[in-house]
C-alpha cells in the first residue's frame, strides 16, 4: 500500500491498506498499525477524501488505549496535517508537539526529524519565526545527541552488536 501510495496510485493504496490493516486486527498484530494508519490517511488526502482521513485517525486513536508506541509520533504528525487542513492551527501545533514529545522519549530519530520539519514549517507560516528557528536548534542538538549514542564507541573502546 505504501508503495503504491509513492507510485501515484493512491486508490490502490486504499484498497491494499485496508486489507492489510483488516488482517493485522484479526492477528492481533498492531505495532505498525500507527504508521500504516498515517499512510491510508495520506491516500485517502490525495483522493480528495480529507474529511474521512481525519475521521479515521481520530477513530483509530480513540480505539488505542495508549499511544505511546511504536509509529505513534508519525500518526500524530499525519493527523495535524489533516487538522490544519480544516484550519485548526492551534490544534495541529498541539499535536505536533505531543509528537514530538513523543518521539524524543523513545528516541525515534526519523520521526522526530519529519515532526520538527512540520512543527517549524506550521510556526514559520503562523509567523513565529524565532520560536521556530529556536526549535530547529534544538532539534538538531537532540538528533545528533541520538546518533552519537547510536554510532559512536563506548568510551571503553568496545564494540558491542
Amino acid at each position: 500500500g505504501s508503495e503504491a501510495l509513492r507510485s501515484g496510485h493512491a486508490q490502490l493504496a486504499i484498497e491494499l491498506l485496508t486489507q492489510g490493516l483488516i488482517q493485522l486486527r484479526d492477528a492481533n498484530y498492531g505495532p505498525f498499525d500507527p504508521y500504516f494508519e498515517g499512510v491510508l490517511a495520506q491516500a485517502h488526502v490525495a483522493t480528495g477524501q480529507a474529511r474521512l482521513a481525519r475521521s479515521r485517525i481520530e477513530g483509530f486513536m480513540q480505539s488505542r488505549a495508549a499511544l505511546d508506541c511504536f509509529c505513534s509520533a508519525e500518526l500524530l504528525r499525519q493527523h495535524a496535517k489533516l487538522v490544519v487542513l480544516t484550519g485548526e492551527a492551534d490544534k495541529a501545533e498541539a499535536l505536533l508537539r505531543a509528537a514530538n514529545d513523543l518521539a524524543e522519549r523513545q528516541d525515534a530519530v526519523p520521526w522526530k526529524i519529519r515532526v520538527v520539519a512540520d512543527l517549524c514549517a506550521l510556526l514559520r507560516a503562523r509567523e513565529r519565526v524565532d520560536e521556530a528557528d529556536r526549535l530547529a536548534d534544538h532539534a538538531a542538538e537532540t538528533i545528533d545527541d541520538a546518533l552519537r549514542r547510536r554510532i559512536l564507541l563506548p568510551v571503553d573502546g568496545s564494540r558491542s552488536l
